[in-house]
Order: structure tokens, then C-alpha cells, then sequence
């Protein structure tokens, strides 16, 4: 699934991302791109809590952007056998360019529909039509729920 929608310009405006939180972050790893400008956060992986089929669990990821200039955000998807489990939020609008300093926090759903293990990669294009690629891997299970209490048994 890929998203090429806009944030309104309300939600793009430095300030408003600025308020969204500094979260400290100095150090980067290999989630980046290769002259450092942008970042995931979490970086080696996204791991989700074991969630009964039917209900949903739901994390932060953040794009930080740390060089001299502005990134342009082309896309954002998930790929992989599990990217279905998946989902990503329907306000994203894109094309962006997300100013040096600034974060661009989005929230990542895994709503299972059977039990058992799930994984896809998440991507971010970035660069005019996409041309380098940012990505971390995405890992979920969906565990039984015999007793419909909406826990994991």
C-alpha cells in the first residue's frame, strides 16, 4: 500500500511540527539516509504488542530530519507478506519537505485479522521521484483469543 496524500498546510507549518516533541534524539544509525539528512526513529525495527485478531495496536514513527536543508517525503508504504496487517494513516498528504531540525511524527497500526506472525518493511521515498529510499522493518503477531475477552490467552 502506497500513500500520496498531504497533511493540511496547518500541519505542516514548522512551528506545529516543532511542538510535536524533541525526543532528544543526537545519535542516528543506519535508518538514514546516506548523506545523514533524514532519520527513522525507531531505527533497526518496529515491533508491535501481541494483538488478538480484531483489534489493533498502534506506535509512533518518526521521520527526523537532521541536515543543512530541506528533505522532500515522496511516499510512504509498506511492502512484504504481512503488509496487510499493516496500516498507515489516511491523513498523510505527500509530496512534503520537512525543514532541517524538524520532526514529522506519524502513527502505524497493526489491526491482524487471523492469529500468527506478520512482517512487512515500511519505505520512504524520498528525493524527486523517489530516488533514494529509507525503510525499517515491521514485525507483529496476532496471538488467540479464545475466551473473546479481547486479550491474548
Amino acid at each position: 500500500m502506497r500513500v500520496k496524500t498531504l497533511y493540511t498546510a496547518l500541519a505542516l507549518s514548522p512551528a506545529l511540527l516543532a511542538s510535536c516533541g524533541g525526543y532528544g534524539l543526537t545519535e542516528y544509525g543506519e535508518a538514514g539516509l546516506s548523506d545523514g539528512s533524514l532519520f527513522i526513529v525507531p531505527e533497526a525495527q518496529v515491533r508491535f504488542a501481541p494483538t488478538p485478531p480484531g483489534r489493533e495496536d498502534v506506535t509512533e514513527v518518526t521521520l527526523v530530519s537532521s541536515g543543512d536543508l530541506p528533505v522532500r517525503i515522496e511516499e510512504i508504504w509498506l511492502e512484504g507478506p504481512g503488509a496487510d496487517d499493516f496500516q498507515l494513516p489516511d491523513l498523510l498528504m505527500l509530496p512534503l519537505e520537512l525543514e532541517p531540525g524538524l520532526e514529522l511524527p506519524f502513527t502505524l497500526r497493526f489491526v491482524p485479522e487471523v492469529p500468527g506472525a506478520a512482517s512487512a518493511t515500511l519505505y520512504v521515498g524520498v528525493g524527486d521521484l523517489s530516488a533514494e529510499e529509507l525503510s525499517v522493518e515491521v514485525f507483529g503477531r496476532a496471538c488467540e483469543d479464545g475466551d473473546g475477552d479481547g486479550a491474548c490467552d
